[in-house]
C-alpha cells in the first residue's frame, strides 16, 4: 500500500492506468486504493496465526 502511494507520487503521471482511475478526483482515489492496501494487510496480519 504505502508502495503503492509512493509510485503514485513520483512516477503517477507516466503510468497510464494511475493517471486513468478517478477523473477529477485522481489523487484522493490514489491514495484512497494505497490506505485500502494498508488496512487490508494489517488486517490480514493481525489475524496471522
Amino acid at each position: 500500500g504505502l508502495v503503492y502511494i509512493v509510485i503514485f507520487y513520483v512516477a503517477g503521471s507516466q503510468i497510464p492506468i494511475m493517471n486513468s482511475i478517478g477523473g477529477a478526483a485522481n489523487g484522493l482515489v490514489n491514495v484512497a486504493i494505497g490506505f485500502a492496501f494498508i488496512i487490508t494487510g494489517f488486517i490480514l496480519s493481525t489475524k496471522w496465526k
